[in-house]
């Protein structure tokens, strides 16, 4: 079913608050690509090794503050 012009509009409207980073992998780090392509979510596993490294961050900081 086609998009009605208000769905347009809000899809592009929240298309704007989106954010992308694109990551490119030389051929040293094929191992990098191989790993990440047996993920079924990439995007999704990226994100929690962000989620994870920010949560150990957070964490020194409070130990040491």
């Amino acid at each position: 079913m086609p998009d009605t012009p208000a769905q347009r509009r809000a899809k592009l409207k929240y298309n704007k608050k989106m954010k992308q980073f694109i990551v490119a992998f030389s051929p040293n780090e094929m191992e990098l690509w191989d790993y990440l392509s047996t993920k079924e979510n990439k995007a999704g596993f990226v994100k929690s090794l962000i989620r994870r490294e920010m949560e150990a961050e957070f964490k020194a900081i409070e130990e040491c503050g």
